[in-house]
């Protein structure tokens, strides 16, 4: 709120300012506000909301330079801002629908940013990665779990090696589930039997500042977690590509299950899993309308 007054300060337009406003505190606020309320706000999402605000606000002055109001936008006005400048502009696309949405701009096309190439690698490489993962016993079981998060769940590295013991869920004779969001996954055996033999001996637990480190991947220094860049460089060495097998794993998801349920059991956000549902070849584009038919 803090951030969101002192930018307001510095629209000219009146009534620039009061769009920002309302877009700020509809959109962004009260969804921060309702994840805080569950414990749930991460600091990533207030960035997402920061960049957002400011490329919208961008977007505005952008169409004042072009002598238009926003009611008076033309797709036009959408086309050469996303072509004339950086690749930031693209987060414009939430201001946009929204205010689409809520009848201050006509309706336009405000196209998804798709990155000219995607890395991905193969389904059977991936495949490969898993068998790797649960029987090769040369790669170290905690690197065998990051390599289980990454090509099962879809986690980056980054994510995952900020995991909490509390968030995996092993209570006897049930399988072990992971608590991405409020809702836990069950893990697939025979990983969750890889995720056990991990935590039963977790690496940088023998000193007395970590001996009760809540941890998943416990770091070298005390009260830390694990680098995520040092995991990073481990399975690259083992010939992981990280970026296509994420996105390999994504659309593979997409592909067995509609990406709204994908995007809530996971930690992502809806926007992502259309992107990945795009490239996969949009199998669930009628999910609704075909349960729909079945009632």
């Amino acid at each position: 709120e803090d951030w969101l007054t002192l930018k307001l300060e510095g629209i000219q337009e009146l009534r620039d300012r009061q769009l920002i406003t309302q877009y700020a505190r509809f959109v962004h606020l009260n969804r921060m506000r309702h994840l805080a309320s569950k414990g749930e706000l991460k600091t990533g999402t207030l960035l997402s909301a920061r960049q957002s605000t400011t490329m919208a606000i961008e977007f505005l002055s952008f169409l004042r330079t072009m002598g238009r109001p926003p009611h008076e936008c033309l797709q036009a006005d959408v086309d050469s801002w996303l072509t004339s400048g950086p690749t930031t502009r693209s987060l414009a696309r939430t201001f946009v629908r929204w205010a689409i949405s809520s009848n201050h701009m006509p309706k336009l096309n405000f196209p998804y940013r798709v990155a000219k190439t995607l890395p991905r690698i193969a389904q059977e490489e991936r495949l490969e990665l898993l068998r790797r993962a649960i029987d090769d016993p040369s790669i170290s079981p905690h690197d065998r779990v990051a390599m289980t998060l990454l090509l099962v769940f879809g986690q980056p590295l980054t994510r995952a090696v900020a995991m909490k013991m509390s968030e995996v869920i092993d209570a006897p004779n049930e399988p072990l589930r992971l608590a991405f969001t409020r809702e836990p996954v069950e893990v697939p055996e025979p990983f969750g039997a890889l995720f056990r033999i991990h935590m039963a001996a977790r690496p940088n637990m023998n000193t007395a500042a970590n001996a009760q480190s809540d941890w998943l991947f416990p770091g070298m220094n005390p009260g830390e977690h694990a680098s995520a860049q040092s995991v990073m460089i481990r399975l690259r060495g083992l010939g992981v590509d990280l970026r296509g097998a994420k996105n390999t794993t994504m659309q593979e998801l997409v592909l067995q299950m509609p990406p709204a349920l994908v995007a809530e059991a996971l930690g992502y956000s809806y926007q992502v899993m259309d992107i990945h549902e795009s490239n996969a070849g949009g199998r669930w584009k009628n999910y609704p309308n075909l349960r729909g038919s079945e009632r």
